[in-house]
């Protein structure tokens, strides 16, 4: 396994990396060191004075899942991580995924770009896992749900790879696990995926072909609209 993250783009107010699969975003605990953050940190200590959504991410402007492999965006000032947190939070950030998946007996075709609109709740031990909600859903799932719906564009689908059937969608706003869990929710579950993956042998390892491939943004300083992306 890969342990450094690959630098994509810097300047003096944001930076771009490409995170390695099983390497955390951010720690859970201060001291922890195997993360993205310590390692941007590291290289650009002016971080560690942003003051972020929680203390313990500073400049760290979103999570990708620690099996998940691709892009993340750090700020390196409190001026461009406030202008870019405003921006997710009116919706202008896009991040973009790209999955190797399966099809199931659920999976019907459909017609591109396809918006998969849910509330999610949690579930399983310790809520661990998330599942879509409709406004067709038990009124008990209703009740545990989110309040706020979440949607899932689906790009492109090819289902003529060797890796498997490859879906590349994108979101502005994030739930926990949101794509991997919408993704199996229509049938198309990401290979490897030992939450939402579909007969996953539990000794198999840790490779989950799920990436997070590209981000769109507004510069916080050029006000120039920026796309990074890494092919997987």
């Amino acid at each position: 396994m890969k342990n450094d993250i690959t630098v994509i783009f810097e300047d003096e107010s944001i930076i771009v990396i490409d995170k390695p699969s099983g390497m955390p975003s951010a720690p859970l605990k201060k001291e922890e060191e195997f993360t993205a953050l310590y390692q941007v940190e590291k290289r650009c200590p002016e971080i560690s004075k942003v003051v972020g959504k929680k203390n313990i991410e500073k400049g760290l402007l979103h999570r990708i899942d620690t099996q998940t492999r691709g892009l993340l965006l750090f700020a390196k000032t409190q001026e461009a991580f406030d202008f870019l947190e405003n921006e997710q939070k009116e919706n202008r950030f896009l991040k973009e995924y790209t999955a190797y998946c399966k099809t199931t007996e659920k999976y019907t075709s459909f017609v591109l770009p396809y918006n998969v609109t849910t509330f999610f709740r949690p579930y399983g031990a310790k809520g661990k896992m998330v599942a879509p909600v409709t406004k067709d859903s038990s009124t008990a799932a209703l009740k545990k749900a989110d309040k706020k719906l979440y949607t899932t564009t689906i790009l492109s689908v090819n289902p003529r790879t060797e890796r498997g059937v490859k879906v590349v969608c994108s979101i502005t706003s994030g739930y926990r696990h949101q794509v991997r869990s919408h993704l199996s929710w229509i049938g198309l579950p990401v290979l490897g995926d030992k939450l939402y993956g579909c007969n996953v042998d539990e000794n198999q390892s840790d490779s989950m072909e799920f990436f997070a491939t590209g981000l769109q943004f507004t510069h916080p300083v050029r006000k120039e609209k920026q796309y990074f992306k890494i092919s997987l």
